[in-house]
């Protein structure tokens, strides 16, 4: 088994099986160049549970996880907070496929996909998480109608100069209220990324 370290944040849940169960769909369908378990637990686990630190997620309360791909945050979400409605939704059939058999597999009860492109969607989550999905001019255009009102879009992002003003530009453009803005990094000599958190 996989050790983490008693240093990370979420070492006390046994995260194994998910890792496992990526690595062995991931040598079948090609989901991430990620391909060890170290990598898999803090590129994409760790990452994906950094939105935690700043804003937890409520009981009974929607998320949607936009070009969802390999499925994070979407997965380690849905074990985090089970009472919480996951929906994942990506235009690529065989991504949709892959993450709901690993969900499955987990027994996430609280996990399901769509296949459709986002502006095709016409739903609405009380939380709509982004990450590392295209360029801000597309991304928060095509998910502001997917956010109920007083709901948030997350946007999981690496921290350029240039797309960090268009994500203002465009937050003021759609009346979207910057309730978090959260720097980090995942390791020491990790790039900087950052979370942007809005209200609608």
């Amino acid at each position: 088994m996989y050790s983490f370290g008693d240093s990370d944040d979420f070492w006390w849940f046994d995260w194994q099986q998910l890792i496992t169960l990526f690595l062995e769909t991931n040598s079948q369908i090609n989901l991430s160049s990620i391909r060890d378990a170290h990598g898999v637990y803090h590129k994409h686990i760790l990452d994906s549970l950094e939105l935690i630190k700043v804003l937890p997620l409520e009981s009974g309360k929607t998320l949607a996880d936009v070009g969802t791909g390999w499925g994070f945050p979407l997965l380690p979400l849905a074990i985090m907070y089970p009472e919480v409605q996951c929906t994942g939704i990506d235009a690529r059939k065989k991504k949709t496929i892959a993450v709901q058999s690993m969900a499955d597999d987990l027994w996430l009860s609280n996990v399901s996909m769509l296949w459709s492109r986002i502006e095709d969607v016409r739903q609405q989550f009380d939380y709509v998480t982004s990450r590392a999905v295209w360029y801000a001019d597309k991304i928060i255009p095509w998910s502001v109608s997917l956010v109920k009102k007083w709901g948030y879009l997350i946007l999981y992002k690496q921290l350029t100069p240039e797309e960090d003003a268009l994500i203002f530009s465009l937050a003021e453009r759609y009346k979207l209220v910057l309730e978090h803005l959260h720097h980090y990094r995942l390791e020491e000599d990790d790039i900087q990324r950052v979370l942007y958190i809005f209200k609608k």
